[in-house]
């Protein structure tokens, strides 16, 4: 039969789960709500809430303030309830595990969900790069013996590798979204020339000009274009526009000048 110390870590495991599923979850919310082209306000105060409960829940299990740490999570919804529930794990492993370094299986966990939210997830540049420099000056500025030299290289390396995938991602994103750009722009301008006027949406290119409407990025947020006709006029002009940067920076393409431009 299993032993009270066992059932304790089974608890104590599952709670650690619970808190960090509830931020993810928060943070996955949040992502695709600022990447819609409408936010719902209920549904982002939802998203909040599970950021301030994932992080609530941690704190008091960590003897830290939970008022102040449920706040954190509401005021700044994106990036920072998933960084403070990292740094409050990390630190209740340390302070469980004082004389023994955190394991290699863990680094290569931390830098796969790093890889995965500046990859695949939210395919940005800036949150792979400062979560690898944190990363490394974590691992750097351990306490003196904590790693031997060949320890830290190979841990170091374990989180440039995963920078180096999301970079890989994204790199392939930006040629994905220029040449599916170009076929679009190339349909709607034979469109015009059939109808007179560019279309509608985009829809409307599929099946006379496009088999389907192609996808601006292979990212599970943002991963469309977006289409706007000028509807005040004869319709001779639209704008094409993809987020190039999540969450907010975008490019744009104006049928009126032939020429793309960047926004924030």
């Amino acid at each position: 039969m299993m032993g009270e110390q066992d059932q304790q870590k089974i608890s104590a495991m599952a709670r650690w789960y619970i808190d960090v599923f509830l931020v993810v979850l928060g943070q996955a919310l949040t992502i695709i709500l600022i990447s819609s082209d409408e936010m719902p306000m209920y549904l982002m105060l939802f998203a909040m809430a599970l950021n301030a409960a994932g992080l609530g829940i941690r704190a008091k299990r960590g003897g830290r303030s939970v008022i102040a740490w449920a706040l954190t999570g509401c005021v700044f919804p994106l990036i920072v309830p998933l960084a403070g529930i990292i740094f409050m794990v990390l630190r209740d492993l340390k302070g469980a595990r004082e004389k023994r370094p955190f394991p290699l299986y863990g680094h290569i966990v931390i830098a796969a969900v790093l890889f995965l939210v500046g990859g695949p997830l939210m395919d940005s540049f800036s949150f792979a790069f400062l979560s690898t420099i944190a990363a490394v000056i974590w691992v750097l500025a351990g306490r003196r013996g904590l790693y031997a030299k060949k320890q830290k290289f190979v841990l170091v390396m374990v989180y440039i590798t995963a920078f180096a995938m999301a970079v890989g991602v994204k790199t392939a994103n930006n040629h994905v979204s220029q040449k599916n750009a170009a076929v679009i722009i190339a349909a709607c301008d034979e469109y015009l020339k059939k109808n007179g006027r560019y279309p509608g949406t985009l829809q409307d290119l599929v099946p006379g000009y496009l088999p389907k409407v192609p996808a601006a990025r292979y990212t599970w947020t943002s991963g469309r274009f977006w289409y706007h006709r000028d509807r005040l006029e004869s319709g001779n002009r639209y704008s094409l526009m993809y987020t190039v940067e999540a969450p907010f920076a975008r490019r744009v393409y104006s049928s009126e000048r032939k020429t793309w431009r960047s926004i924030d």
